[in-house]
């Protein structure tokens, strides 16, 4: 028979059949009845005789906690478990009860057997535990092999588990892509809405920059820095009159910076100057010719008489005096001063020590 769950409103029976009960309290199918819904009769469908409880019967084992809960889902019912038959005439015999069970008790021997089923089912292991299987089969619960794997069929749905061979391929894949040298179209040219990819040499392009945050290029910074019609110095790398050496392609500006370069005035061996009035005269096409800052010089001799010979040719000087030299002089070649400042030198210029520059204008 199966224990019955509690049941607060009641389950009804009908005649359940008992037969020779006897003087000692007994329960019937069910453990917890109620007192006010219990019928004893000595014949089945309401036949036989009624028996009155107090006169024929008394109950027993009343559960407090029951009645309250039984009573408070509906009518007010008390709640008993055993019956004791107190009239000597019934007690041998049919009688046959009716009524309402609400519950059946959970004895220690039923809390203990079903202990132990929990324990063994709980140390069921592999196909043991409700046929459980390794393999992929349908509708059956999954189990790990002796190698601690279990399987499944290939997957359909989004959802449905992965398998190793499902998973291998996504790594093909995955491995295949990672090794792509061009991977998504991607280009080395400047070309819009494309990845970028490094060309042969390790460079890649991309268009002038519009935005501030925009990727600067070399052309853009190169035309940024030394627009068209900027000027550039280039300063002698070695101490060599050799053109080359002195001033080598590697260093020129159309090599560094790209561009077209044409080097300005490169024979007419110039120094430069801000502008004002000195720096005005005599100017020509944006050229000031060389010259020497004028100045006099200061010639004396005590009790000699200079005279100046006023013929053509070169000019000299005529001493008189008590020892006047009959001949001309002229002023020699410039001599060294006495003092540490070195022997003089003369040309055609006069200039400073300098070394040459090359001036470079872009033209493209």
């Amino acid at each position: 028979m199966a224990l019955m769950d509690i049941n607060l409103t009641g389950a009804t029976f009908t005649d359940y059949h008992l037969v020779n009960v006897g003087v000692g309290a007994f329960q019937l199918e069910h453990d917890w009845f109620t007192k006010e819904d219990l019928v004893i009769r000595t014949a089945p469908a309401w036949g036989g005789t009624l028996l009155i409880e107090g006169t024929d019967y008394t109950l027993g084992m009343k559960s407090n906690e029951l009645s309250a809960r039984v009573s408070a889902a509906g009518p007010t019912r008390q709640v008993f478990h055993k019956i004791t038959i107190i009239n000597a005439s019934y007690q041998t015999g049919d009688l046959y009860f009716s009524g309402k069970y609400i519950a059946d008790s959970n004895e220690a021997g039923d809390i203990n057997d079903l202990q132990d089923q929990l324990g063994a089912h709980a140390a069921l292991t592999g196909s043991s535990a409700h046929g459980a299987v390794s393999a992929p089969t349908a509708n059956q619960i999954i189990t790990r092999d002796g190698a601690g794997r279990a399987q499944v069929v290939a997957p359909s749905a989004t959802a449905d588990i992965a398998r190793k061979d499902t998973v291998d391929a996504v790594q093909t894949n995955l491995t295949n892509h990672a090794a792509l040298t061009n991977p998504h179209s991607a280009t080395a040219a400047a070309t819009a809405d494309r990845l970028v990819l490094r060309d042969g040499a390790g460079r890649a392009q991309i268009v002038a920059p519009s935005a501030d945050a925009d990727i600067a290029i070399k052309g853009w910074v190169r035309d940024f820095i030394y627009p068209v019609g900027s000027y550039y110095t280039q300063y002698p790398d070695a101490a060599s009159n050799i053109d080359s050496v002195e001033f080598p392609t590697s260093q020129r500006p159309e090599t560094l910076f790209g561009g077209t370069w044409a080097e300005q005035w490169p024979t007419e061996s110039v120094y430069f100057r801000t502008r004002g009035t000195l720096s005005d005269t005599g100017r020509a096409s944006g050229k000031q010719e060389d010259q020497f800052q004028g100045h006099r010089h200061d010639m004396m001799d005590s009790n000699t008489t200079i005279y100046c010979n006023g013929g053509g040719g070169d000019r000299g000087f005529n001493f008189a005096g008590p020892s006047a030299n009959t001949g001309w002089s002229k002023t020699g070649s410039p001599l060294i001063d006495g003092v540490p400042n070195g022997t003089p030198r003369t040309g055609a210029e006069t200039r400073v020590v300098n070394r040459r520059i090359k001036v470079w204008k872009r033209t493209a």
